[in-house]
C-alpha cells in the first residue's frame, strides 16, 4: 500500500512537471508564411495526406483565384485561434511589403 502511494506522488508529481513545461515547449508564436501554402509544425498529416492537401490547394488556386494557406500547430501560443491567425496574416503582409520595398 505504500508502495502504490508512492508510486502515486511520483507520477503525479511527473504529471504536474509536464502539465507546465510541455505546454510552453509546443506552443508556437505566430508564424511568418513563405510561399509555401500548407504547414505542419504539429505533425498532423501522414504524407500522403500531405500530398492531398497540396493537391487541393492548387487545385483552388488554379480555378478560383483562391490562395489559402493551411497551418497545424500544436497550440496557438497563448492566443485564440482567431488572433493567432489574425497575427499570422499581418505578418505574412508585412513580409510579402518588405520583400517590395
Amino acid at each position: 500500500m505504500e508502495r502504490l502511494k508512492r508510486i502515486s506522488i511520483v507520477l503525479g508529481c511527473v504529471a504536474l512537471i509536464l502539465a507546465i513545461f510541455v505546454p510552453a515547449a509546443l506552443a508556437a508564436p505566430p508564424l511568418i508564411l513563405g510561399s509555401q501554402q500548407l504547414t505542419d509544425d504539429a505533425g498532423a498529416i501522414s504524407s500522403s495526406d500531405e500530398a492531398a492537401v497540396i493537391e487541393a490547394l492548387d487545385t483552388l488556386n488554379t480555378e478560383h483565384d483562391i490562395q489559402l494557406f493551411v497551418v497545424y500547430v500544436a497550440s496557438f501560443d497563448g492566443l485564440d485561434s482567431g488572433e493567432w491567425a489574425n497575427q499570422t496574416a499581418d505578418l505574412k503582409a508585412k513580409a510579402a511589403s518588405a520583400k517590395a520595398d
